[in-house]
């Protein structure tokens, strides 16, 4: 009698192979569902009483068709695997891959009818531990690796080569025809590594299994790919000029980026653009980076992007570049002062030589100077934002060249620092006297002034002119707008802090009590009937600590039209402010006089010396130095600056007396184009002592920060070494300005003398506090 099986089997197997010969064309629902059911039955038992009940239970429920289905699909491989050999190079692919196709559509079909199979024989098989059982579609693959794939790898793997080598020559391949043939790798997984190892050679010792795409597709191909591009990088550089081979490689590297979404796994992108990168850049490296100087010189920002491109995936290779970046632009900052320094602005501000090498050092346009600066770094900010995507060791590199040519310059040689010449174009720009009509436009001016200024080191320096330069705008009245002077110092305390800007925004607060103190002393005179109506008298009340003003170096005899208001405030004020003391600084006082004795009237705007002089004429018309000298109390040297002004203006004629002596005669024919006349003005040999009082004051004021931060150091540590209290000093004042070694010893020195510290006892080089 006929095993009942066996004819189910053949049964199953019929119409199994014919679905197989056919796949294009389908099976139709119908006999799947025959062919489901027959599995079904099958497993299940429900034709149990045709079969031996004495054979083993489990072999009889699905031990049986598993082995006969291994069989049929191994017997079917074996015959696709014969076949293959009738076939060559491009054929062979299209053969495996069509036969693949086919094949694995077929199985995933067939995996579906053995579903019952799967969910219950051979998971019980599987969770019992027996790992050589498979569920139906991966036994499939691993029979087609076994007797397929196996036999072909070698062939397979050098007919794709192939293929990808005429690619890359340029020639059109069929990719489709390639993907599928390198998913096939992708698709059976990884291998099981048998005690001999014999699938593959190159497989590590006591690896347990591999995956098939990384060993017998993706190691092969980056092998390949690496020999090709080497022989084709060492030709083209030395046939082409750097610049086209940086092209061609960066076009390689995008044909192999391209080659991995086309056709490869994904895994495979990192190692194969790595393979690529050393080959084609690191092995180059040092021809691309000797490109880059000549490069910078040229201002080829295209070029110097492609560079950056290249050499951003070479760890390090940026470092020799930062440097070559760094001394570039100092050079060119350099450079661009030293044609500042050429050019001093004149007396009349144009930008004509002038007359000294003195002058020339305090002539320097400070406008010109700042211009300078943020032209180089602008111009080399953008390039970093242009060609080396703003990356951070460019932007660290540019900030140390901005850091050496601002403090260390042809200009800053001299006697005037960057930290002066800023100030001065602070000055300028909040003056009433710019000549630029928005705000906005001098809002953006200010902020340039601030990105200068985080460069610079001796910011103490900028402090005290940038304070004295204020004082003076205040004073005068020559500021432009409150509110750009309150945003420039928001600016400064944003950067160096509440402390730096103390003072500063005292000034201000000083500004609003004496415009509140006006309008009290206005009520005061009112009550007491003192006001005059030929005078208008406005006063500002100043905190000695806060603002950098010293009093006149010059006695002075206030005018007799003056006296009575100096004296009515004086009473005002002691009687709301008793114990305070007044300091008059009339070197700062200014006003305007209305004339009545010219072919038209004038308003002479005038410093109160000049008042005085002035005051003086009703009186006589001709006055001699030494008898203006009794009228005004004046030195000889401050009043021979404020009558040469008055000269000059030719309100007064300069003559002699028949004695000799210097005449100043009243110029009844005086003309000016304006009604208003400007002869309140700084006497530059005024303006020099001024700058040099300041640097002196600087300096002084250095000593006691030193000492300040020696005594704190050691209060805290009690005994140091003298190299760790210098490193020591230098970082607790490198914010504010950088102290040089000299100027520390010396300062040691002092405190030695006035015993803060000693030297310890057999350690020259060790200090002790004392308390």
């Amino acid at each position: 009698m006929e095993d009942p099986f066996i004819k189910l089997w053949n049964g199953l197997k019929e119409d199994i192979e014919h679905f197989m010969d056919h796949v294009d064309k389908g099976i139709n629902y119908q006999r799947y569902m025959k062919l489901y059911t027959d599995v079904y039955n099958y497993c299940t038992g429900a034709t149990q009483n045709c079969y031996d009940s004495k054979r083993d239970t489990t072999q009889l429920i699905g031990g049986k068709m598993y082995n006969e289905l291994k069989t049929f699909l191994e017997n079917r491989l074996k015959v696709i695997y014969d076949n293959s050999k009738q076939y060559s190079d491009e054929s062979l692919l299209s053969y495996y891959s069509d036969q693949w196709k086919d094949y694995t559509v077929a199985m995933k079909t067939i995996n579906h009818i053995f579903e019952y199979l799967n969910r219950n024989w051979i998971k019980r098989e599987v969770d019992e531990g027996k790992t050589y059982i498979y569920d139906v579609y991966n036994l499939s693959l691993i029979i087609w690796k076994e007797k397929v794939f196996f036999n072909m790898k070698d062939l397979l793997i050098k007919r794709l080569l192939t293929l990808i080598e005429k690619q890359r020559h340029g020639e059109q391949i069929k990719e489709d025809l390639v993907k599928n043939v390198i998913d096939s790798y992708t698709s059976l997984g990884e291998e099981k590594v048998d005690d001999n190892n014999s699938r593959n050679e190159d497989i590590p010792k006591g690896v347990s299994s591999f995956k098939i795409y990384e060993v017998y597709y993706e190691k092969p191909f980056i092998e390949a790919t690496e020999k090709f591009y080497l022989y084709e990088s060492q030709k083209f550089i030395n046939e082409n000029s750097i610049v086209d081979y940086m092209k061609k490689a960066k076009a390689r590297l995008e044909e192999e980026n391209q080659r991995v979404d086309k056709y490869l796994n994904e895994s495979s992108r990192i190692p194969l653009l790595k393979a690529c990168k050393d080959v084609l850049i690191k092995n180059h490296l040092k021809p691309i980076q000797e490109e880059f100087t000549e490069l910078l010189q040229q201002d080829r920002i295209e070029d110097l992007e492609l560079l950056y491109y290249l050499l951003k995936y070479i760890p390090n290779s940026f470092d020799p570049l930062c440097e070559k970046f760094e001394e570039y632009v100092k050079q060119q900052g350099l450079a661009s002062i030293e044609k500042v320094a050429q050019n001093p602005v004149s007396k009349s501000g144009s930008s004509t030589p002038v007359s000294s090498k003195r002058e020339a050092k305090e002539s320097v346009n400070p406008q010109a100077y700042a211009e300078a600066i943020l032209t180089v770094r602008k111009k080399y900010i953008k390039l970093i934002q242009d060609s080396f995507s703003n990356d951070s060791k460019f932007v660290a590199s540019m900030d140390k060249a901005c850091r050496e040519f601002i403090n260390k310059n042809k200009i800053c040689n001299q006697k005037v620092k960057s930290p002066e010449l800023l100030a001065r174009y602070c000055d300028a720009l909040l003056k009433k006297s710019n000549k630029i009509a928005e705000s906005s436009e001098i809002e953006e001016r200010l902020k340039d002034i601030i990105t200068i200024f985080q460069y610079i080191e001796d910011k103490d320096v900028f402090q005290k002119f940038y304070t004295k330069m204020l004082a003076k705008r205040l004073v005068v009245g020559t500021s432009a707008s409150e509110d750009l002077e309150e945003s420039m110092i928001s600016k400064l305390k944003e950067i160096c802090g509440s402390e730096y800007t103390l003072k500063l925004q005292k000034m201000f607060q000083d500004m609003s009590i004496s415009k509140d103190l006006n309008d009290d002393y206005n009520n005061f005179k009112n009550k007491n009937e003192i006001s005059s109506a030929s005078q208008d008298f406005y006063i500002m009340v100043l905190s000695t600590n806060c603002w950098p003003l010293h009093p006149p170096t010059s006695p002075f005899t206030v005018p007799p039209e003056l006296e009575k208001q100096i004296k009515s405030f004086q009473v005002f004020y002691q009687k709301n402010h008793n114990g305070r003391k007044l300091t008059w600084l009339f070197h700062l006082c200014k006003g305007e006089l209305k004339t009545r004795n010219y072919d038209k009237s004038y308003i002479f705007q005038v410093s109160v010396y000049q008042m005085a002089v002035l005051l003086s004429y009703n009186k006589a018309d001709s006055y001699t130095l030494t008898e203006l000298q009794e009228q005004t109390g004046l030195t000889k040297e401050v009043l021979l600056g404020q009558l040469n002004i008055l000269c000059k203006a030719k309100v007064f004629l300069l003559k002699s007396s028949p004695s000799g002596e210097k005449t100043y005669v009243y110029n009844p024919n005086f003309k000016f184009k304006k009604i208003r006349v400007p002869l309140n003005m700084t006497v530059r040999s005024e303006q020099q002592a001024e700058n040099e009082e300041t640097r002196k004051a600087i300096e002084n004021d250095r000593s006691f920060l030193i000492q300040a931060a020696i005594v704190r150091i050691m209060k805290t540590r009690k005994t140091l070494k003298h190299v760790a209290l210098m490193d020591e000093v230098i970082s607790q004042l490198k914010n504010r300005f950088k102290p040089c070694v000299a100027d520390i010893k010396k300062n040691i020195d002092y405190l030695l003398d006035k015993e803060y510290i000693e030297r310890k006892e057999g350690e020259k080089d060790t200090y002790n506090y004392l308390a």
